[in-house]
C-alpha cells in the first residue's frame, strides 16, 4: 500500500540545515566554524601551534560577536563603503588574534574566505533562522576560492594567482569592487550563478 508523504518542504529545509550545519540551537557559531572548515587544510602549520583549538575557538568567537554586531543594530552597514570598513577591521583583528597566539599563517585569502563563507552561509539558513541581515545581502563581498576565480577572470577580472597566498587587502578589495560595478547581481548572486553553471549577466 503507497503512503502520502507527511514530511513538508519545510521540513526538508531543516534536515538539509542539520546534515550541513549540526544539530545546534545557535546556528550562527555554526555557520562560522563551517567556514572555517572550509579553509582549514590551507592554514598549513596551525595544528603545530600550542593550544591551536583554542586559538581557532577565540577567532571564531569574535567572528560571530562581529556579525551579532550586525544583526542587532549595534554595527550599522548602510551601504558599500560601510561593510567594506566593517570587513576590513574583522580581518585586521581575526589576524591579530591568531599571530599573537603564535600563528602568522593566515593570508588575506584566507581571512576573506573565512569571513565571507560565514556570511554566505549565514543567508543560506536564512532569515527564519538568523534575522537581521537581509540588508546587508547587496554589500556582501564573493568568498573568492579557484573555482570561481577560474570563472571570474574570464568575465575581466583582475587576475589573481592564488586565492590562499593573497596577502594585500587593497588588491583583494580592488577585486570585490570590481565584481560590484562591472556584474549586474549582488556578489552572493554571482557566486551562486557560478557555483550553479551559469554565466551572471554583464550590464548592458
Amino acid at each position: 500500500m503507497k503512503r502520502r508523504s507527511i514530511l513538508s518542504r519545510q521540513d526538508y529545509n531543516e534536515y538539509a540545515l542539520r546534515l550541513i550545519f549540526g544539530d545546534h540551537d545557535d546556528l550562527l557559531p555554526a555557520a562560522v566554524r563551517r567556514a572555517y572548515l572550509d579553509i582549514a587544510r590551507s592554514l598549513r602549520g596551525l595544528s603545530k601551534v600550542p593550544d591551536h583549538t583554542q586559538l581557532v575557538a577565540d577567532a571564531d568567537r569574535y567572528l560571530v560577536q562581529r556579525l551579532r554586531d550586525i544583526a542587532s543594530g549595534y554595527v550599522i552597514i548602510d551601504g558599500p563603503e560601510r561593510y567594506d570598513q566593517w570587513h576590513r577591521a574583522t580581518c585586521q583583528r581575526i589576524d591579530e588574534i591568531l599571530t599573537l597566539g603564535g600563528y602568522s599563517g593566515a593570508t588575506i585569502g584566507h581571512l576573506q574566505r573565512w569571513i565571507n563563507g560565514a556570511v554566505q552561509y549565514i543567508h543560506l539558513i536564512g532569515a527564519q533562522h538568523l534575522p537581521g541581515y537581509d540588508a546587508l545581502y547587496p554589500w556582501c563581498h564573493l568568498p573568492f576560492d579557484t573555482a570561481l576565480i577560474d570563472q571570474l577572470e574570464p568575465l575581466g577580472m583582475p587576475p589573481i594567482a592564488s586565492w590562499a597566498r593573497m596577502d594585500d587587502y587593497d588588491a583583494y578589495l580592488e577585486r570585490q569592487i570590481w565584481i560590484r560595478e562591472h556584474l549586474v547581481f549582488a556578489p552572493l548572486d554571482v557566486a551562486f550563478y557560478l557555483t550553479m553553471g551559469r554565466e551572471p549577466a554583464l550590464p548592458d
